[in-house]
C-alpha cells in the first residue's frame, strides 16, 4: 500500500497537467508539483482559489466544485488566466473536488490559425468559384469541400461520403468524358484535366472545368481535384458566338445583295457620266460651265464611293478569288505608273519609279488594283513627290508607295485600314475620299496571302506597302 501511493504521488507530480483537490468552500487541500511551479507558489495546500484566479474565474470554479461535490457528477470549465488558456476538468471525491487543469494555449493559438486558414480558403474558393474534392480509394470514402456542394447545388448533410456525387451529377452525354479520364489518370498515374456539364441540385445545367490528379503515400493511394465552375464565362460565350453568328449572316447578306446589285446600281451612274459629258460640251456660259464641273465632279466622288462599297461587298461576299501566275512585277509597274504620269504633271508632283524585275507568283489583276489604291491616296496628299519601288528581303518582296505627305501618327496606323477611317492629320480640304481604298487594299492582301501595311511619321511622309514572297524563278 504503501509503495502504491508513492507510485501515484510519483505520477502526479511528473503529469504535465495541473492537479489538485479542494474542499467545498475552496480550500486547496492537495495539488501536484507542476500546479505549484505554474502558479509560483512553494506551498499551495491550505491556500484557497482566489489566491490564484481573479475574481470571475474563482467564483465559476467554486460554483462548479459544489455542484460537482452535490450532484456527483463531473463538469467542465474553460478560462482564461494570465494571458493563457485552460480546460478544468472537476470530478467528484468523496467530501472533496480533484481539478485537473490542462493547458490549452497553443492548441487554442493552433485552432485559431487553422479555422482563419480555412476561412481563406473558403473565401479563395467562393471567389474563384473553384471546389476541391478527395478520394479515398481503398476507404472509398469521398470529401467535398463547402465550394463542391455551392458548385453542384447540394447540402454536405445529406450526402453519404461513400456516395460518389460527381458521377451522379455529370450528364449523360459527358459521362464517358468523366470515365475515360479517371481511367487515364489510374493507368497513367499523369493528372487529368477536361471540361464537364453537371446537372445542379436545383437541375440546372453548368459547365465546370475539372482536374484531377493522385496522391500516394505509404499506406493508402487518393484521388484529388478541383471543380470550378465556368458556366457564367461559357454562357457569355456561347451568347457573344450567337451575335456574331447573326452579324456574319446579316453581314452577308448585305453583302451578297450588293453583290448582286452591282451592275443595276452602277447602270445609273454611268448614265448619268454620259449626260454630264454631254452637257459639258455645249455652248455653256463660264458661270454654267463651272457648276457643271463641280456636279461631275460630286458624281465622280459618287461613283468612286459606289464603286468602293460594291468592291467590298463583292469581297466580304467571297464572290472573288486569286488567280495565281508568275509575272514580272516591272511590266505591272511601269504599265500603272505610265498613265500616272500625266496626273503627276497636272499637279506639279515628281513621280519617280526604281525599276524592279523580280519574277513573282500572285494575282497581277488584283495586285494591279492595290497599286492602284495605293497611288490614288498618294496622288491627294503627297506634296510635291512620290515614288513607287521594291525592296528584296530574304525570299519576300516588298512593294513600296511613298510620298512626302501630312504623315500619319503611330497610333493611327493599325486604324487606317478599317472602313472609312480617315487620319485627323489630314488637312480637312484634302479628305475627300470615301474611305474605303485602304480597306479595299486590305481585303484584296488578304485573299492573296500578303501583307498591307505602312510605316509612317506626322510630318515626314508615308510608305505604303504590300509584301508577298517572291518566286523562286528569276
Amino acid at each position: 500500500m504503501h509503495n502504491e501511493t508513492e507510485r501515484l504521488r510519483f505520477l502526479t507530480n511528473i503529469s504535465t497537467n495541473i492537479l489538485m483537490n479542494c474542499n467545498i468552500q475552496g480550500l486547496i487541500t492537495y495539488c501536484n508539483k507542476r500546479c505549484a511551479f505554474l502558479f509560483s507558489q512553494t506551498g499551495l495546500n491550505g491556500s484557497r482559489l482566489e489566491d490564484i484566479f481573479d475574481a470571475d474565474n474563482t467564483n465559476n470554479i467554486k460554483r462548479l466544485i459544489v455542484e460537482t461535490i452535490v450532484r456527483e457528477i463531473p463538469h467542465t470549465l474553460q478560462i482564461k488566466h494570465q494571458q493563457r488558456h485552460y480546460n478544468i476538468y472537476i470530478y467528484p471525491d468523496t467530501d472533496s473536488a480533484a481539478l485537473c487543469i490542462e493547458d490549452i494555449t497553443e492548441r487554442k493559438q493552433l485552432s485559431g490559425l487553422l479555422n482563419t486558414a480555412s476561412e481563406r480558403m473558403n473565401f479563395a474558393e467562393r471567389t474563384a468559384k473553384l471546389g476541391y474534392w478527395e478520394l479515398d480509394i481503398k476507404a472509398k470514402k469521398i470529401f467535398w469541400s463547402a465550394e463542391m456542394f455551392r458548385i453542384f447545388g447540394l447540402r454536405g448533410e445529406n450526402i453519404s461520403v461513400k456516395k460518389n456525387i460527381i458521377k451522379q451529377q455529370v450528364i449523360k452525354q459527358d459521362l464517358p468524358i468523366y470515365k475515360e479520364k479517371l481511367q487515364q489518370l489510374v493507368t497513367g498515374g499523369k493528372p487529368v484535366e477536361g471540361m464537364l456539364r453537371i446537372k445542379r441540385g436545383n437541375g440546372k445545367i453548368a459547365h465546370c472545368f475539372f482536374k484531377a490528379g493522385l496522391i500516394k503515400n505509404d499506406e493508402n493511394h487518393k484521388i484529388a481535384g478541383t471543380f470550378q465552375d465556368l458556366t457564367d464565362l461559357v454562357e457569355i460565350q456561347i451568347a457573344l458566338e450567337a451575335a456574331k453568328a447573326a452579324a456574319e449572316k446579316l453581314n452577308r447578306a448585305k453583302s451578297y445583295f450588293l453583290a448582286q446589285a452591282s451592275h443595276d446600281l452602277r447602270q445609273p451612274m454611268q448614265a448619268l457620266a454620259i449626260f454630264i459629258d454631254t452637257l459639258m460640251n455645249e455652248d455653256l456660259s463660264a458661270e454654267q460651265y463651272s457648276i457643271v464641273r463641280k456636279i461631275h465632279a460630286s458624281a465622280e466622288n459618287l461613283r468612286n464611293l459606289l464603286d468602293n462599297l460594291l468592291d467590298i461587298s463583292k469581297l466580304e461576299a467571297g464572290g472573288v478569288e486569286a488567280h495565281l501566275q508568275t509575272f514580272n512585277i516591272n511590266s505591272l509597274l511601269s504599265g500603272i505608273l505610265q498613265e500616272y504620269a500625266h496626273i503627276a504633271e497636272k499637279r506639279n508632283i515628281t513621280l519617280k519609279y526604281v525599276p524592279c524585275s523580280q519574277l513573282i507568283n500572285s494575282d497581277p489583276i488584283l495586285l494591279e488594283r492595290v497599286i492602284r489604291n495605293y497611288l490614288s491616296n498618294a496622288f491627294k496628299y503627297a506634296k510635291s513627290k512620290i515614288l513607287v519601288g521594291c525592296k528584296r528581303h530574304k525570299n519576300k518582296l516588298k512593294i513600296m508607295v511613298i510620298d512626302d505627305g501630312a504623315g500619319i501618327a503611330p497610333e493611327e496606323t493599325k486604324l487606317i485600314f478599317e472602313e472609312f477611317y480617315q487620319s485627323q492629320n489630314i488637312p480637312n480640304n484634302k479628305k475627300n475620299g470615301s474611305g474605303l481604298g485602304l480597306t479595299i487594299v486590305k481585303k484584296i492582301a488578304d485573299i492573296l496571302q500578303m501583307e498591307a501595311g505602312v510605316k509612317s511619321s506626322p510630318e515626314k511622309g508615308s510608305c505604303f506597302y504590300i509584301e508577298t514572297k517572291e518566286n523562286p524563278e528569276e
